[in-house]
């Protein structure tokens, strides 16, 4: 993928993460449910100790962390946060729904990256294919690995943007509980709330 239509990509990948983001919460009931707040703490979670065992150089095959449980553990990651999503919105469907999309997608990208990553290097990746699962774990690792996490991977790889995004998620889902649900409740048309938003964009 070249660089000016993956960064068309990007723009798009953001902007639509940060409009869900945004909606989200217009559309659930008032208070997160337990269960989903449970899948998004274990999502994030996950997802920081990806990415502080990530590595962006081609040359380097990540193996350390949770790459030695799973070669996709950042994919889990997004799939337990769209589930948490799901759940937190207190619909049983939406929190099929979600993590359901979410690993076709995912599932479509991993094979493609696989294709690449066997490219680049060979033999020992399919040595790490043979002994890591592609999703969830099979078996543990004998002997089991230790801990790793490198702080600047985690840098480098937007963990502290991830977790400042996070924030402002729950904080914008708090928010609109308190502030703007009981405006809606008094008659408001929904339609007007996202009419005014959307117009930004237009």
């Amino acid at each position: 993928m070249g660089f000016r239509k993956r960064l068309h990509w990007n723009h798009y990948r953001v902007l639509v993460a940060t409009n869900a983001a945004l909606l989200i919460p217009v559309f659930s009931q008032k208070e997160p449910k337990t269960l989903g707040i449970v899948l998004l703490a274990l999502g994030v979670l996950l997802r920081c100790w990806s990415l502080g065992n990530m590595e962006k150089k081609k040359a380097v095959l990540a193996m350390k962390g949770p790459y030695a449980f799973s070669r996709n553990p950042l994919y889990i990651a997004n799939i337990l946060l769209a589930a948490g999503v799901g759940a937190a919105m207190g619909y049983a469907w939406v929190a099929v729904l979600f993590p359901l999309l979410a690993f076709l997608v995912f599932r479509y990208r991993v094979q493609r990256e696989e294709a690449h990553l066997r490219v680049i290097h060979g033999a020992a990746y399919d040595a790490y294919c043979a002994r890591v699962a592609r999703w969830l774990p099979m078996r543990i690792p004998h002997p089991c690995p230790s801990w790793s996490f490198d702080w600047k991977s985690f840098s480098r790889n937007h963990g502290f943007s991830n977790l400042a995004g996070f924030a402002a998620f729950m904080l914008w889902w708090d928010v609109l509980g308190d502030l703007i649900m009981p405006w809606l409740q008094e008659g408001k048309p929904i339609a007007f709330l996202l009419g005014r938003y959307f117009r930004h964009f237009i």
